[in-house]
């Protein structure tokens, strides 16, 4: 069951929480945009994007006016209404995706955002991240130090 109402009002997201809790309507985010919180949500996915990346692709999905008053919720009221908000404003999403969140299938939004409608290829999402990972492991293992201890030489004799 869902936690806020959500309704199209001409080409924006129209969300209310019961009791006057919340009351915004969100314009629709123009074409790249939509294609960054879809390169965002492929991130948070996969579990690849630090938090300030995440906060900064929330506020850009719903207004920064609006990412204020939501961070006056509850947890489950924020989680719900910023899904919604990324599944309606990211390239490729709209009405199908948010159905399938709101009807309890949140992985099934999300693969058929990300990866049919949004065009999202897994294989090369994960050959990016293992590749950052491989780069980010070399140049760590670069700059450490050899702490190793000293190998003893053994002694050498002068016999002639």
């Amino acid at each position: 069951m869902s936690l806020a109402t959500y309704t199209q009002d001409g080409r924006n997201l129209h969300i209310t929480l019961p009791d006057g809790g919340l009351d915004i309507t969100v314009p629709p985010a123009n074409l790249k945009t939509g294609r960054d919180l879809l390169t965002a949500l492929s991130g948070i996915a996969v579990g690849y994007a630090p938090d300030e990346f995440v906060e900064g692709s929330f506020r850009l999905a719903v207004g920064t006016e609006h990412y204020d008053q939501l961070e006056q919720l509850r947890s489950e009221e924020f989680t719900e209404i910023i899904n919604v908000v990324m599944f309606w404003q990211a390239y490729g999403g709209g009405w199908r995706v948010i159905d399938l969140y709101l009807g309890d299938d949140d992985p099934k939004a999300a693969v058929e955002l990300l990866f049919r409608r949004g065009g999202v290829n897994l294989q090369q999402v994960a050959s990016q991240i293992y590749s950052n990972s491989a780069s980010e492991n070399q140049m760590e293992t670069e700059s450490t130090p050899d702490t190793s201890s000293p190998q003893k030489s053994e002694p050498q004799s002068n016999e002639a």
